[in-house]
């Protein structure tokens, strides 16, 4: 007895832009809100010395760290999803969600950028070791995927994953080479 199905045609054509607009804009207020509301926290790494308060410089990068690995994610998650399920006019996003996009992931640099300096911050006070080189790298990683991820939204021949398999592999290389 043979059994066959047909799959009929997918009738999603998409979520209305001004949804996805409407949900990425609060998002975006929300993170410009957080940003301005704990600049001295973020960007005092930047200047070379801790934020006031009773926090080491270890304590600083790893809070870093792991809200960085968060944000990322969680933007990551939405961007894609965004790009994905928007309804597309001619193949194309709009312009409004490209630009929503464009500024999560430009929000989500600044976080791997801040990370990144508490890091440099971290190391220049305690020295270099390998747990510290490898979660360098990994930021690097995550720098280099949602630089692709941009690229992306404007360039449709930009492949975000073959992008992020060779910046892993470039850096897993370089990884091995140095000691």
């Amino acid at each position: 007895h043979k059994r066959t199905f047909t799959l009929g045609e997918s009738r999603f054509g998409g979520i209305e832009g001004v949804y996805i607009l409407s949900f990425l804009s609060v998002i975006s207020v929300v993170y410009l809100l957080y940003l301005f509301s704990q600049l001295a926290y973020f960007f005092s790494a930047f200047q070379g010395f801790l934020p006031e308060g009773d926090i080491t410089v270890a304590q600083y990068a790893r809070k870093g760290f792991f809200e960085m690995c968060v944000i990322a994610v969680i933007n990551l998650a939405l961007v894609i999803a965004a790009m994905c399920l928007a309804k597309k006019k001619d193949g194309k996003v709009g312009h409004p969600i490209k630009a929503v996009c464009s500024f999560i992931s430009l929000f989500t640099l600044v976080i791997i950028a801040t990370a990144i300096s508490k890091m440099v911050l971290y190391i220049g006070s305690f020295g270099m070791t390998v747990l510290r080189l490898t979660t360098s790298a990994f930021m690097v990683f995550l720098a280099v995927v949602f630089l692709a991820l941009m690229g992306r939204i404007y360039i449709h021949r930009v492949n975000v994953v073959k992008t992020a398999l060779i910046a892993a592999a470039v850096i897993l290389l370089a990884l091995g080479v140095c000691n």
